[in-house]
């Protein structure tokens, strides 16, 4: 069985979200989720930075760099990088598929 879990941890100029699919049964399959984030009482309004980082069996991981000598780096790697709006408090990520692994989100105001 698969399950997506989250944590979330805040400072005064950002916000960071991450979010893991792993197998509780420790089959280790990997059974992409797609998922949205909805945040709802920031700190901060306006135009925001958005960055994702990926760690899952093709990006960040050390070892696939270890055993495949064509893997690349195995330090955390930035997937994405847009702008939003918070609008009362809310931001609205886009929706994403995570197979096995972890993503973070970083909202920087």
């Amino acid at each position: 069985m698969h399950r997506l879990n989250a944590w979330c941890s805040h400072s005064p100029a950002s916000i960071r979200v991450l979010v893991f699919n792993y197998p509780y049964d420790y089959s280790y399959t990997d059974t992409p989720q797609t998922f949205s984030v909805e945040l709802d009482h920031l700190p901060f309004n306006g135009e925001v930075t958005v960055e994702r980082y990926l760690v899952d069996a093709n990006t960040s991981n050390l070892k696939a760099f270890l055993t495949q000598p064509s893997h690349p780096d195995p330090t955390l790697q930035q997937v994405e990088q847009f702008t939003a709006k918070v609008t009362g408090g809310q931001i609205i990520l886009p929706a994403r598929t995570l197979g096995l692994g972890v993503t973070l989100w970083r909202i920087v105001s």
